[in-house]
């Protein structure tokens, strides 16, 4: 997807973005240092992942960094809960779209 879309709108920005593939639950998976921006698509499914879930984007994400998520409004046990945890941690809402029915 980066080589893809890296170079959409004329820039390469392919060359400044990487992608990684962690294991929640070991921290030695994780990058050594913070990052700018982690992005999430469909990650709950069930509320007892909400506290590894919100170690994860804390533990990954730098002072000033961004948490994109993607997800369906209704149908995720553990949403509400997580919005909830990550909005105690300080994070906000910056954009909620509504998919239209034909996503």
């Amino acid at each position: 997807n980066i080589d893809i879309n890296g170079k959409q709108g004329g820039e390469n920005w392919s060359t400044r973005v990487t992608a990684a593939s962690i294991d929640w639950g070991d921290e030695s998976t994780w990058p050594a240092d913070k990052v700018d921006v982690v992005i999430g698509s469909d990650l709950i499914y069930q509320s007892s992942i909400v506290p590894l879930l919100r170690k994860v984007v804390t533990g990954l994400l730098g002072k000033q960094g961004t948490f994109l998520y993607v997800a369906p409004d209704t149908g995720r046990d553990g949403l509400p809960e997580f919005i909830a945890v990550m909005k105690g941690e300080g994070f906000h809402c910056e954009e909620e779209i509504i998919a239209p029915p034909s996503y």
